[in-house]
């Protein structure tokens, strides 16, 4: 059995490029260009991009991918040394620099990552407590792993 977990979409930059190509390409097809099917297409890839994971319980194995239309492109490594599940939280500080809004910008992510026995870290998913706590539920469940971390029970 596989678990597949779809952890993320576009970011908003992708999004623009791929609104630009579709308008490029919905101008060229109505001026009679053809070539304008090629941009329709490129932005119909843009907005089919998803990141996820999968484990596979069977052969213990797992991989990041990126998913465009319907392929799957990830490289797959064993997990069969797994020992638990961790979960740490990472505070962030970057300054910011626009006119209207210049200062420093804290924000607070969590990472969910995998541990081996030979204390190897393969990292899953980042993301809100809220997400990360329920993946891993998820997980901890499916695979009979336990969770450990700094930011399990933490606000």
């Amino acid at each position: 059995m596989i678990i597949n977990n779809k952890t993320s979409k576009l970011t908003f930059n992708f999004i623009v490029i791929g609104a630009i190509f579709l308008i490029l390409g919905i101008v060229a097809v109505l001026k009679l260009e053809w070539f304008g099917l090629i941009f329709i297409f490129i932005s119909a890839a843009i907005f089919s991009v998803v990141f996820g994971f999968q484990i596979n319980k069977e052969t213990m194995k797992m991989r990041n991918y990126i998913q465009i239309f319907w392929i799957k492109l990830g490289k797959w490594q064993s997990i069969k040394n797994i020992n638990y599940f961790s979960i740490v939280k990472i505070k962030r500080t970057y300054n910011v620099g626009l006119l209207s809004i210049a200062g420093k910008r804290k924000t607070t992510l969590y990472k969910l990552n995998i541990v081996l026995n030979n204390k190897k870290i393969i990292p899953l998913h980042s993301g809100s407590q809220k997400e990360i706590k329920k993946i891993a539920k998820q997980l901890s469940e499916q695979l009979q792993i336990e969770i450990k971390g700094t930011a399990i029970n933490s606000n």
